[in-house]
This record gives structure tokens, C-alpha cells and sequence, in this order.
């Protein structure tokens, strides 16, 4: 299967790197032992996204608008530079553990 794991925030704040680290470890290295897994990251201010902890995103999208306008923006993102589509789309904040 092939899924994108889109990280979802304001801001991606350094007081969320425990929580990232779970979610690496609890949700992100389970999901890749059969599966295809990507990366996103969208935030108010193109942060960079744990990359430090998690990888390089496969991409890093900058919207200001809330949560649900940033969906849209990964979907038009996917949408404009033809990227196959994913099985499944799994939308996470830093700050859930």
C-alpha cells in the first residue's frame, strides 16, 4: 500500500519533538515495515517540519489558512504536480501523541 502521512500544524514548534518522536516511532516505522509511506508537512510559515527526527518530507507546503484549508491545499498540491494517488491519507498534528 501507499500512504502519505500529511503532519499538519500552525506551527511546527520545538515543544512538540517528544511527540514527533512517538509518532515516528508508534505510527510512521510500523507502517513501513509493508507499506510505501510519504511524508507531508503544511504549516502557516514553512517550517521545517521535523525533518531532523523524521526524514526529508517529500513535500512542504505553506498555507496560513486553518486546518481544513490546508487539507485542501495538499490535495490541489497532489492534484497540480500529478502525483500518483495514495491508498490511504493519514492527517496528524505534532502536538498528538
Amino acid at each position: 500500500m501507499k500512504i502519505l502521512i500529511i503532519f499538519v500544524s500552525h506551527k511546527m514548534d520545538d515543544i512538540f519533538i517528544q511527540s514527533v518522536e512517538t509518532i515516528k516511532n508508534r505510527l510512521i516505522e510500523p507502517l513501513q515495515k509493508k507499506n510505501h509511506v510519504d511524508l507531508c508537512c503544511v504549516s502557516s510559515y514553512g517550517d521545517n517540519c521535523y525533518e531532523n527526527i523524521l526524514g526529508k518530507m517529500l513535500f512542504n507546503i505553506i498555507c496560513k489558512e486553518r486546518q481544513f484549508t490546508k487539507m485542501i491545499e495538499v490535495f490541489k498540491y497532489i492534484e497540480e504536480h500529478n502525483i500518483d494517488d495514495y491508498d490511504w491519507y493519514i492527517k496528524i498534528r505534532p502536538d498528538l501523541y
